[in-house]
């Protein structure tokens, strides 16, 4: 069974990557985009000449969000709920600098 959910999961994640899209800067205010699964994810400099990364997940495919609302790691506190979130890992070059549920 758990081999049928990760094949499944593996078909997912083929056809999403394989259906990215590029989305240009094209007016002022904008950012350039690659949009995966719905996750619009933005690199740009901003005016310090700094390097952003900014995970837009408001429309996310459903498939992919995890609305189980854990307070992993007891971050939140009492009473906190947290919003429905994406998994995602962030490497810097071969280096895992973040993972988040």
């Amino acid at each position: 069974m758990l081999q049928d959910q990760d094949s499944a999961a593996a078909a997912r994640a083929e056809k999403a990557n394989r259906a990215a899209t590029f989305h240009p800067c094209t007016g002022e205010g904008e950012l350039p985009a690659i949009e995966v699964a719905g996750v619009l994810v933005s690199v740009f400099l901003d005016r310090r000449g700094q390097l952003r990364v900014l995970v837009d997940i408001e429309e996310a495919d459903p498939d992919i969000v995890n609305d189980t609302h854990e307070d992993v790691g007891g971050v939140l506190g009492e009473g906190m709920s947290m919003p429905a979130t994406v998994p995602m890992e962030i490497h810097v070059g071969e280096r895992r600098v973040w993972v988040g549920y």
